[in-house]
């Protein structure tokens, strides 16, 4: 499973706890079997089209974790950059590690 650094998933909720502290309702692709944030339409890590469904784990509560258009984001609990793309087609910001834009679909080089 590839995870970044500023991702770490719940082992009893299943859950993705992000670096902030919130919880993001995750699912499973059914391609690689990578967590996905719950209304993405695609994987990030083999760029499989979601059917938006989002069947999901139990989690009744959902944080969108947005971040803001800087290149880079600095985070506080680990005090490391963290490097993000701009997707080409569609401009949505995606973490550097990531093979696939969870938005569009579109391969990240």
């Amino acid at each position: 499973m590839l995870l970044l650094a500023d991702e770490k998933i719940c082992p009893s909720c299943k859950c993705m706890i992000k670096d902030n502290g919130k919880f993001v309702e995750t699912q499973i692709c059914p391609k690689c079997n990578n967590y996905v944030q719950v209304g993405k339409k695609f994987c990030s890590v083999c760029g499989y089209q979601l059917d938006g469904n989002g069947d999901s784990q139990n989690m009744s509560e959902v944080e969108e974790v947005k971040s803001n258009a800087d290149e880079e984001e600095f985070s506080e609990k680990s005090g490391e950059t963290v490097k993000e793309l701009v997707c080409p087609k569609c401009h949505t910001i995606v973490k550097t590690g990531k093979k696939f834009c969870s938005k569009c679909g579109t391969k990240i080089q």
